[in-house]
């Protein structure tokens, strides 16, 4: 039924990309550097490579786009990688039919449920086998109505396992993508079919399921699933119960750090099964159609079966693999009784859980038929207290998941015991690790799990004697211990571990750099190197490292980029984030401090439920931690009394903000940067003795309104977009190089000029006059395209806009960019660019230094509503009547009724489309903001305040210039299209 839906639904499908277009800028704004094949990058990157990274990219795809700048070469799908493939999943026989097994009834997922589930799906994500991607879905979502609920009722059959064993092995399938790994042998990635991840999702999504981490896994250490702060908490346990040994020069202890060999594709299903039905029945459904039968897995034209393991592809298949290994680490008792533990039966779902199992007579029909065969049995769930009492795991906190004896720390006599799924690591006396080795590897063969000894360590101190179990195991000094990436050891060889870690990041950085459009570069710089690529080490060691070489390179990344050697102060600008108006580059050095703090405050939350009573009062003292002391003690935090403060009271109170300590933290410490650096600023300029008097007090005025400006609502859109942004919205190398230049303050230009515009006027080094300057008709231009943006957006909205057509009946002179009616009351809208720091008008400064968009209200108040309001007056019903101005600075910071009136246009659009009212508005600012950086950049260059020799971006065989993109044998216009010479 689905497929006989969406093939209806296509036919008279209208294009919904069509409606969205992207509007024509100024003059030539599709025009972009084409990409050249012969591009040199630090790794001397194809021009494929190249021109995949940069279309993912600007399809907003972005971890995608950077993958691909160091992606594993694909295996051809020949006799030898399928061979490859076959040992990574190994055969099994299909579990025999068992009618005990009865599934939970689950509730029928609402459309608007399954609509979230696609639209959080990363952008780009691929198809499965049928190559039905959740991007289908979403364009076909709203055309008709029966889709919608022919989609939920597939996924619930998918969740409830009502699906015939003749589809199962496709349903359940997916398309394998092989790598070749560089230290050789074949990496499989899958893709699973999207109805079934998205029925895995809805699954997850359950309250009761997002609980079995604090309720089941915990008591066997387990932090990867469904355990917030999780990874933190496994790496901080290791950390101190290492640092213990080490201080106590303890030789018969250790910590032993357990691999597996292919754990995923070896586990034994029925295993799955059986954890499944004892700890989470709501799952037994899905689990069972599958992992009952074998799955086929696509590999190009050919195949091959997926017999054994949890599935790539599948969303739960992390849930399902650490259930099954709880029972391994904590296996159950004799008097344990398989039914349903009452604390985890679905019957105690909220109610408006995706799988609240509805009462029987709620009258809701009855679950459809599986697909493509007859429905199986189900039972309702057990109401509370029923079952088994002991089935039921303990609450979070309690005894037993505190190491007590009822746990598997107890069970074992360990001092730490933790998996972040199959990485795990477990320490106490070395006799003691050896009984718990050999018990827990006879376990782990009888699920079919084996250790990998050759990939196994075993951490002790100087001369300790490794027991007979313990023989073969590579054995590594205590202050060299890692776990998950990141080195949990000694403070010295931490350093040695981050410096080198530093280095891979640095080098990503640089072939980011590389790329020849400096948008998408610096797009991606933000949001997939620097910063981002090292918070995992910030939040494991904290101010142990000095993160500043880190910040040096995006420092110098941002200059190969964009050509801008920044200052100390135009780097601190640049570092603070956007929506304080900076660029978004975060310092490393100055956040690594709050990270590893947040990670302690954090991760104590499970601490106790990873160490036994012995190690837990020496874990809990903070004062005795060498790497947290280091970053309580972080210099860079001294000047941030209100930060130390709040952690201060944290250490009290053990309040770790829900947490977001990092977060909440490091908000305050960038307003405070912020002040700090506008004060600092307009005191350098003070001292610097290059104004006086009336023009120093004008320019320090002037600082404060620009950043202020930066740091209004949606005005900087322009500069990394959004989910919902354009993909063909991109600044080309010479207008990015103008509009971040003139964002952090920097001059556009080494000496003043004539103004080529108007040819009277000096083109200053700020840029000063250019934007201020009235001629050559670009500004007339961005205002036009700003117009046409809005005009479109309020069509789409079914506003019927009039634009710059007479609508007053005692005049038609004035003629206001834009009318229409909505509510019964004729809107007038007309659109202005102001520049908030004009020489004439310093009192548009002042404003504009108050707050953001304050030279906007004051054009719009002073010009803009004295405009109309008299037209208004002699109208027949002035009431029906309303003026709205659109004033907008140059910075991109809009007046607060613009800001009022743009969101309902917007929201209006957003009715007619596939799409939320929050998307819709992502979408229409992006584009504004786009407009106003593009049209004043234009017209600073064209201004000549930007000079043809200054290079901004290097390009291979030539050099992006800030007005002119010189490459050998032509010449390129200002977006950097070709031109013949």
């Amino acid at each position: 039924m689905l497929w006989d839906e969406a093939r209806a639904v296509s036919a008279g499908k209208a294009d919904r990309r069509a409606r969205r277009r992207t509007y024509p800028v100024a003059d030539d704004a599709d025009n972009r550097l084409e990409l050249q094949t012969d591009v040199e990058s630090v790794d001397d990157l194809d021009g494929a490579t190249v021109r995949q990274v940069l279309r993912r990219a600007r399809d907003r795809c972005y971890s995608r786009a950077v993958s691909a700048l160091s992606a594993a070469q694909t295996a051809p799908a020949d006799d030898a990688t399928l061979a490859a493939l076959m040992e990574l999943h190994p055969p099994a026989p299909e579990l025999p039919d068992d009618r005990s097994l009865r599934p939970v009834a689950v509730a029928r997922p609402s459309p608007g449920v399954i609509r979230r589930v696609l639209k959080k799906m990363p952008k780009g994500t691929a198809a499965g086998p049928s190559g039905l991607s959740a991007q289908h879905l979403l364009d076909l979502w709203d055309v008709s109505g029966s889709f919608k609920e022919a989609v939920a009722d597939a996924v619930w059959a998918l969740s409830s396992g009502r699906v015939a064993a003749a589809a199962r092995p496709y349903l359940f399938g997916a398309r394998l993508v092989p790598l070749v790994k560089k230290s050789g042998g074949i990496r499989p990635i899958a893709c699973g079919e999207i109805l079934r991840r998205v029925a895995g999702k809805v699954l997850a999504s359950d309250r009761a399921i997002k609980d079995l981490g604090a309720n089941v896994l915990l008591r066997s250490g387990q932090v990867g699933v469904s355990v917030k702060a999780g990874a933190d908490a496994g790496v901080h346990a290791i950390r101190r119960v290492a640092a213990l040994y080490r201080d106590r020069d303890v030789t018969d202890r250790g910590i032993l750090q357990i691999d597996f060999a292919n754990a995923f594709n070896m586990l034994r299903r029925e295993a799955i099964i059986r954890s499944v039905n004892r700890h989470a029945p709501q799952l037994l459904g899905y689990a069972l159609a599958a992992y009952e039968k074998h799955s086929a897995l696509v590999v190009g034209d050919r195949g091959i079966s997926s017999e054994c393991g949890v599935q790539q592809g599948d969303p739960l298949g992390p849930l399902l693999f650490s259930l099954a290994l709880h029972d391994v680490v904590v296996p159950p008792s004799p008097e344990e009784q398989p039914p349903v533990p009452a604390a985890l039966a679905s019957s105690q779902a909220p109610a408006d859980s995706a799988l609240a199992t509805p009462a029987r007579d709620s009258g809701q029909p009855e679950p459809p038929d599986a697909i493509g065969g007859q429905p199986t049995p189900s039972v309702p769930a057990q109401a509370p207290g029923s079952g088994d009492p002991a089935a039921s795991p303990p609450p979070a906190g309690s005894s037993a998941t505190r190491g007590a004896p009822e746990g598997a720390l107890g069970q074992a006599e360990l001092d730490l015991l933790t998996f972040f799924l199959d990485d795990g690591a477990a320490g106490g006396e070395l006799d003691s690790l050896g009984r718990w080795l050999r018990d827990f590897e006879d376990r782990a063969t009888a699920v079919g799990l084996s250790l990998n000894r050759g990939k196994c360590r075993l951490s002790v101190g100087p001369g300790a004697t490794i027991p007979e179990a313990l023989q073969g195991i590579e054995t590594c000094p205590l202050d060299e211990i890692q776990h998950l990436g990141v080195p949990c050891g000694s403070p010295e060889k931490m350093r040695v571990f981050v410096e080198e870690a530093a280095k891979g990041a640095e080098r990503k950085m640089r072939m980011i750099a590389s790329l020849p459009d400096a948008h998408v570069a610096l797009t991606l710089l933000k949001f997939c190197a620097g910063f981002v690529s090292v918070v995992h080490l910030m939040r494991a060691v904290g101010a142990v490292f000095d993160f500043a070489g880190i910040d040096l390179a995006t420092q110098s990344c941002l200059a190969t980029i964009t050509g801008i050697e920044t200052d100390a102060s135009a780097w601190a600008l640049a570092s603070l984030p956007v929506r304080l108006g900076g660029l978004g580059l975060h310092s490393c050095a100055d956040t690594a401090a709050i990270a590893h703090i947040a990670a302690t405050f954090d991760g104590e939350a499970c601490l106790s439920s990873l160490v036994t009573p012995y190690v837990l009062p020496h874990a809990m003292l903070l004062d005795e931690d060498d790497t947290f002391l280091a970053s309580l003690e972080d210099p860079r935090l001294a000047p941030y009394d209100s930060v130390l403060e709040k952690i201060q009271n944290v250490l009290q109170a053990r309040d770790n903000y829900g947490g977001r300590g990092q977060k909440v933290w490091s908000a305050t410490v960038h307003d405070e940067r912020r002040k700090a650096l506008i004060i600092s600023m307009t005191e350098e300029l003070g001292r610097s003795g290059q104004l006086q008097g009336s023009a120093l007090a004008l320019k320090q005025v002037q600082i404060r309104a620009r950043i202020q400006s930066c740091s209004g609502q949606h005005a900087s859109a322009w500069l990394y977009g959004n989910a919902e942004a354009d993909p063909r919205l991109w600044l080309s190398p010479a207008e990015l190089a103008v509009a971040i230049r003139l964002r952090l303050g920097l001059p556009i230009a080494p000496t003043p000029s004539i103004c080529r515009l108007c040819g009277t006027g000096s083109a200053d080094v700020d840029g000063v006059h250019a934007r201020s300057c009235f001629s050559g008709g670009r500004r007339t231009r961005m205002h036009n395209a700003l117009r046409d943006v809005i005009a479109d957006f309020a069509r789409r909205g079914l506003l019927a806009p009039a634009v710059e057509r007479p609508v007053f009946s005692n005049t038609e002179r004035k003629r206001p960019d834009i009318s229409y009616v909505r509510d019964g009351t004729t809107v007038v809208l007309d659109v202005a660019v102001t520049f908030p720091l004009q020489p004439s008008n310093p009192q548009y400064a002042k404003r504009a230094a108050e707050k953001p968009g304050g030279a906007a209200t004051a054009y719009a108040t002073a010009v803009k509503e004295g405009k109309y309001r008299g037209i208004i007056d002699n109208e027949p019903n002035p009431r029906e009547w309303l003026a709205v101005p659109l004033v907008v600075d140059t910075f991109g910071a809009w007046c607060p009724g613009a800001l009022t009136e743009l969101r309902q246009i917007a929201r209006k659009s957003a009715l007619r489309e596939d799409r939320t009212a929050s998307a819709a508005c992502q979408d229409f600012f992006h584009q504004l903001s786009f407009q106003v950086a593009q049209g004043v950049a234009r017209i600073v260059i064209s201004s000549g305040g930007a000079r043809p020799d200054e290079a901004v971006h290097p390009v291979a065989g030539g050099s992006v210039t800030a007005s002119r993109v010189f490459l050998p044998g032509r010449t390129c216009s200002l977006a950097g299209q070709p031109r013949s010479q």
